[in-house]
């Protein structure tokens, strides 16, 4: 985690201080407890070539919505962009659409 740190304040970016604003808001504000997602990593990287701006556990904030002797939590992928020029390129979302698929079919991911 440490060393994510050091890799955003090198390369500052409104993307990643959105991410942290998302972050914080979602999982430790006032809101909190009304949200259906707990967000557990920021940039995760799966070491092939495929970074993931957000992963968070899809988990009902209702009590009533949850089945206790059943809990089926679901891992949530996010993409975050900020901005128009953030769509296209390396970066873009076709790309991140296609490492997505990858990841989830188990396939290599193409570079």
């Amino acid at each position: 985690m440490k060393q994510r740190w050091i890799l955003f304040s090198k390369h500052r970016k409104e993307e990643r201080e959105y991410q942290q604003l998302v972050v914080r808001e979602n999982n430790y504000s006032s809101i909190s407890n009304g949200t259906d997602y707990f967000i557990i990593d920021i940039e995760y990287d799966n070491h092939a070539h495929a970074r993931f701006d957000l992963v968070a556990v899809e988990w009902p904030s209702k009590a009533s919505h949850r089945n206790w002797l059943r809990i089926q939590a679901k891992l949530v992928v996010i993409e975050m962009k900020y901005g128009d020029g953030a769509l296209t390129g390396t970066a873009g979302m076709k790309k991140h659409l296609s490492d997505s698929t990858c990841l989830l079919n188990h396939q290599p991911l193409h570079i």
